[in-house]
């Protein structure tokens, strides 16, 4: 059973069968398993704020902290949370092109781009401190 929001196709989420989207970047919207069919509830990033069974019951729910570290309160297996990204069992958050560590909020590997053909590589922003970071424009 898919759980669809719109009108939209659905798809699989990162290759799997049982979580379900109605397009990419949308968000997730509904995960099935052999105990029954699951829907995310999410924040406007898309964070998972809570997972609900078909009766509408909370069956597990999520607070982040500002690096996005989650904080779940039951026991349904999922890990898809922060901004609808996977977690993996080591707690590092998968954000499509590299980890990045909840803990400290820094990226455990290095920018993509800065090793891409023609990439000077030279000019990074480290968010962890705006105002340090300002622009003229913004001082």
């Amino acid at each position: 059973m898919r759980f669809t929001a719109s009108a939209q196709k659905t798809q699989t989420a990162e290759g799997r069968a049982d979580v379900t989207t109605s397009f990419p970047g949308a968000g997730l919207e509904s995960m099935l398993t052999a105990t029954g069919s699951y829907y995310y509830l999410a924040d406007g990033l898309g964070s998972t704020m809570a997972i609900v069974d078909s009766a509408g019951t909370v069956q597990k729910s999520y607070t982040y902290d500002v690096y996005g570290k989650p904080t779940a309160t039951g026991t349904l297996a999922n890990e898809f949370d922060f901004a609808a990204q996977q977690t993996d069992p080591t707690g590092l958050q998968y954000l499509r092109a590299r980890y990045m560590d909840p803990e400290t909020g820094k990226f455990v590997g290095r920018e993509p781009l800065e090793t891409a053909p023609g990439s000077t590589g030279t000019y990074f922003i480290d968010l962890s401190s705006p105002t340090k970071n300002a622009s003229a424009s913004a001082a």
